[in-house]
């Protein structure tokens, strides 16, 4: 406004009738000062102060309070409760939720998580759902794939990748009593219960990444692995052909000293829940949000 006039617009505008332009991508206002810029596809909205409120034919509203921002973020926070991120396999119809982020100011809209679970070689798609009064907005989703290399064993916070010298072996377990009688040649198998889980052996060694090899790196490295590997937490085992499992050390770690500058380790293993399954995750605390 200048000298009480609007440029476009109002009923006291220079130019009364709004300009009606196709396919904006980019604007230019320079040589003045300016109150706001507020762009919309409802050509009936009056230019006042109290009409400049978002809907759904808001393209952009720059309020030039020391800054450039344009967009909605000052209406949505006041909205929304918090953003709740999801996965599902691209092959799957149930989502899950991973994270929950509060949302209390604008900043919060800024942040930046590590799905640390993923399994490798897998299709997932993600999405990021404002909750508004306890209702979840629509679904936006996005296809990413899971790749890395080698293994990795971690918990909440914890990750470890295991490169040097990898082996696994597992084995599939069920209880099955085998009952020999008098009267028959053969005997009975019984296998009763929904008792099935993996035990198995992970060998490798071990080293961090920016050690150089030095001997002192290495040391401390691998305190701090044998520490927090034996600390009775629930661990995920991530492989990258695909395979993970939710598991607890179940014996103690062997550690052979051939090399002295590279220790290999053996570590026995039992599931102890599913990996995949987000009430398990939840309950061995591998996961905040229910």
């Amino acid at each position: 406004m200048f000298v009480g006039v609007d440029f476009l617009g109002s009923k006291d505008a220079i130019s009364t009738t709004p300009p009606l332009i196709d396919n904006i991508t980019y604007i230019s206002i320079s040589n003045g000062i300016y109150d706001d810029l507020f762009g919309t596809d409802n050509a009936d909205v009056k230019m006042s102060d109290e009409s400049k409120t978002w809907d759904y034919d808001t393209r952009f509203h720059a309020k030039f309070r020391g800054d450039l921002f344009a967009g909605n973020v000052d209406y949505i926070a006041s909205m929304v409760s918090s953003l709740r991120i999801k996965r599902r396999k691209n092959e799957e119809h149930t989502w899950t939720t991973i994270f929950e982020i509060p949302i209390n100011e604008n900043n919060d809209f800024n942040f930046e998580l590590n799905d640390k679970y993923a399994q490798g070689n897998h299709d997932y798609y993600y999405s990021i759902v404002p909750v508004i009064e306890g209702i979840e907005g629509n679904i936006n989703k996005n296809s990413i794939r899971s790749e890395f290399k080698d293994y990795f064993i971690m918990d909440k916070t914890i990750s470890y990748p295991i490169i040097f010298n990898t082996g696994l072996s597992v084995e599939l377990n069920k209880n099955i009593s085998v009952v020999n009688t008098i009267g028959r040649k053969y005997p009975f198998v019984i296998s009763n219960g929904l008792s099935q889980y993996k035990t198995g052996t992970l060998s490798f060694s071990l080293a961090p990444f920016d050690c150089n090899f030095n001997l002192e790196d290495g040391y401390n490295y691998r305190n701090q692995f044998e520490e927090w590997i034996l600390n009775g937490e629930p661990k995920i085992l991530k492989v990258w052909t695909g395979q993970i499992y939710m598991i607890n050390v179940t014996s103690s770690i062997q550690i052979g000293y051939e090399n002295h500058r590279l220790p290999s380790y053996q570590i026995q293993f039992t599931e102890i829940g599913d990996a995949l399954n987000h009430s398990d995750m939840y309950n061995n605390n591998f996961l905040d949000v229910w």
